[in-house]
């Protein structure tokens, strides 16, 4: 036969029920804020990489774009002014001494109004016949990969930095972000006979990605931050009322046995199965 609950375990469980809701509430709200936080710092995460690797390939992409279409308008428009060189091989191209002060006010005017950073015109031997960098005419410049394709007749851009961008001794160096873009330069037999090279400065338009990302993560954190802290006191709203409604079953339940128990009659409750649940002291 079960025996009914003392009298010191039914105080005991009362206690119990009686501070256990608000307990309970105030840990399910600790760890809902808790994941709120690291759902913040997650999300803010993947915003800032997945939002900033988005708009600097879009970036780059339309910067890239913009260099082939003005190294190609150059390149035709200089066409006219570059010298080739006939001999029993065929046409080459080489640096019109002369006009070298000409040529130089041409490219500076269109440096100037498009941001770029230098211009180098190569024959076909990868030999510097003219560039905006003087000190550097005459070189020779056997590892760009650009120049490589433009040799061989295909148009190229990529994103370099400065360690790649400026690759020759005595080259002057600029600390910026350049967008590199290599065309080939056909003569009048339509041999391949050099390759044009420019850099376009794209600084600013990194620099501005970086603001947008940054501006992005920080809305989206924000947001975020918003969003859970009216959740949190939704949830904390919730639970004390629910904590509050549990305390007054439990006051309720109290009394109800402290009128059980002052009954002179002896009361005895069973379950389905006639097992005793509980019984008052008579």
């Amino acid at each position: 036969m079960s025996h009914p609950p003392s009298l010191e375990q039914s105080k005991a469980d009362r206690t119990i029920r009686t501070v256990s809701p608000y307990t309970a509430s105030t840990h399910r709200v600790r760890r809902f804020v808790t994941l709120c936080g690291l759902a913040t710092v997650v999300f803010s995460a993947l915003a800032w990489f997945g939002l900033g690797g988005l708009l600097r390939h879009q970036t780059l992409e339309s910067s890239r774009r913009n260099a082939i279409y003005l190294a190609t308008a150059l390149r035709d428009l200089e066409l006219d002014h570059m010298v080739y060189s006939a001999d029993s091989q065929g046409y080459t191209l080489r640096s019109d001494t002369q006009n070298i002060e000409q040529t130089e006010k041409r490219m500076r005017v269109a440096m100037s109004q498009f941001a770029i950073a230098k211009i180098k015109v190569f024959n076909a031997d990868r030999r510097i016949v003219y560039s905006t960098d003087l000190r550097i005419i005459g070189q020779d410049n056997p590892t760009n990969q650009g120049l490589t394709k433009a040799l061989s007749g295909h148009v190229s851009s990529r994103y370099v930095g400065p360690e790649q961008a400026w690759d020759m001794p005595g080259e002057a160096i600029f600390h910026i972000d350049v967008v590199e873009a290599s065309l080939p330069i056909f003569g009048p037999n339509g041999k391949n006979l050099g390759a044009m090279v420019l850099y376009l400065d794209v600084y600013e338009q990194v620099q501005q990605a970086k603001s947008l990302q940054l501006r992005a993560t920080v809305l989206t954190g924000a947001l975020l931050v918003l969003v859970f802290t009216l959740l949190s006191l939704f949830m904390y709203r919730a639970d004390r009322m629910i904590a509050q409604q549990q305390s007054a079953l439990v006051a309720n339940e109290r009394r109800n046995r402290a009128i059980v128990d002052n009954i002179a009659d002896g009361i005895i409750v069973y379950d389905a199965e006639g097992q005793i649940q509980s019984m008052n002291h008579a």
